[in-house]
């Protein structure tokens, strides 16, 4: 399977856009790229939206748990991520719930890329 993305900082933003059909290896390559990204830059607020061709396979939504936690996503990290094909939106409803049940997640998704905006301007943090 083959994944692209982008990682830009803008602001007080790292702004991620994700398409095509990962796998296991691709999501962590991704999630590891956006540590980076705010390591780098200092910047925890992330944006992320995806366009799949394709969801991923429901093991690798359980276990963004051990993927966040070997990479180093906190509760620091606030989350905002946009769905915007089909494709995307189931999967990443129940990626969602198994890292809202783990307390995993400081964040969620959003069906618009200004909700998610909106949210991450809400306390202050990413203005």
């Amino acid at each position: 399977m083959t994944i692209k993305y982008d990682i830009s900082h803008s602001g007080a933003l790292i702004e991620v856009r994700v398409n095509g059909a990962p796998d296991d290896a691709d999501i962590r390559q991704l999630w590891e790229a956006i540590v980076e990204a705010c390591e780098t830059h200092h910047c925890y607020n992330i944006l992320g939206v995806s366009d799949l061709d394709q969801p991923y396979s429901t093991v690798t939504a359980f276990n963004h748990h051990k993927i966040f936690s070997d990479v180093g996503i906190t509760l620091r990290h606030r989350l905002a991520w946009v769905p915007e094909s089909s494709a995307s939106e189931e999967i990443l409803a129940f990626t969602e719930s198994v890292l809202v049940n783990r307390s995993n997640l400081n964040g969620g998704l959003f069906p618009s890329v200004d909700e998610a905006r909106k949210w991450l301007h809400e306390d202050g943090s990413a203005e």
